[in-house]
């Protein structure tokens, strides 16, 4: 059975970035809010795309994510941007809005088939690995609708910042059975955010730009642990000394290229999850980057916002792998 994917933009337009994967997923398209509520209501799809700079006009951005989240709240909703499109400050606040929102990831078009195939299969695993997990400790997961309702909680645990911790998420199963009929945003906004202070998540940033390896330290240490490295050796040093979730891998280092790096990086820490950081994007690049098993890549110039989805999501998949080993 094919998944289902719901297209959301103002014009038919968006949907032709898609006729590439139409043969893997059977698509919806939906031009006005109204008909995207609608559709994911019925369709209950596995993801949504929305035009971020090109969207319905008869409901805000956020409000039309907030709508679509009660709509199919097992979705994930993907904003879909060109890089060109993103300049203005009012551009920058579409993108951080809908984060906060819930949105999940940010996908760059013109994208591969094998890229937008890569996305729809790292998503598919997570909500099968979410379902197996939460059946797992609860028997009557079904009964209580918990899966769908985990989903959403943890979409707003991720607009925080702050990814769930495998406790997190034996407690908040037994929060929501608590609540098997409770509105979903009552819930969580009853719910504090169970992770401490310091989140436990540690991020290695491998950055060879001086400002840029500030930067991401300023903005690693703000969410979780971690350190800088301005060369692959300066990181395998790092990885040698400690344990790291996750990898922040620059493609061109004065050293060795990223794609060269990966498989190097995990002969020294084979469970590490590796982000490719890259300036520009090429189909062999793309290609290497899935082959090679790094688990997500984001392009430069790019949002913290977007670097934020990226880290939250490769950890809560971590964390879900961590509970099925269990």
């Amino acid at each position: 059975m094919k998944d289902s994917i719901l297209i959301v933009s103002k014009t038919n337009g968006l949907a032709s970035y898609f006729v590439a994967v139409e043969d893997v997923v059977e698509f919806h398209i939906a031009t006005t809010g109204a008909e995207a509520i609608r559709t994911a209501k019925e369709s209950k799809p596995l993801l949504i795309f929305i035009n971020l700079f090109n969207p319905p006009v008869d409901v805000r951005v956020v409000e039309l994510i907030h709508q679509l989240k009660q709509a199919a709240p097992a979705c994930h909703v993907i904003g879909c941007t060109k890089g060109y499109d993103i300049g203005e400050d009012e551009d920058v606040n579409v993108i951080v809005n809908a984060v906060k929102a819930g949105m999940a990831d940010i996908l760059e078009l013109p994208s591969f088939r094998e890229e937008l195939i890569w996305m729809i299969d790292r998503f598919r695993q997570y909500s099968d690995d979410v379902q197996a997990v939460i059946e797992r400790l609860d028997p009557d997961a079904k009964a209580h609708a918990t899966v769908d309702r985990f989903l959403h909680l943890m979409d707003w645990k991720r607009s925080a910042g702050i990814p769930m911790t495998a406790q997190d998420v034996l407690t908040a199963v037994s929060e929501l059975e608590s609540h098997p009929a409770a509105d979903m945003r009552n819930v969580t906004s009853e719910m504090p955010l169970i992770s401490p202070d310091v989140p436990p998540f540690s991020v290695l940033a491998i950055e060879d730009e001086p400002d840029q390896r500030e930067n991401l330290l300023e903005f690693i240490q703000l969410r979780y642990e971690g350190e800088v490295a301005a060369t692959v050796s300066d990181g395998l040093d790092r990885l040698r000394g400690r344990h790291f979730d996750v990898v922040l891998l620059d493609i061109a280092l004065p050293d060795l290229k990223g794609n060269q790096a990966i498989p190097i990086i995990k002969s020294f820490a084979p469970d590490v999850d590796i982000i490719m950081v890259t300036a520009y994007r090429s189909y062999e690049l793309v290609l290497g980057t899935i082959q090679n098993g790094a688990s997500d890549y984001i392009l430069k110039p790019y949002r913290l916002s977007r670097l934020q989805c990226a880290i939250a999501n490769v950890i809560q998949r971590r964390v879900m792998r961590q509970l099925l080993k269990r």
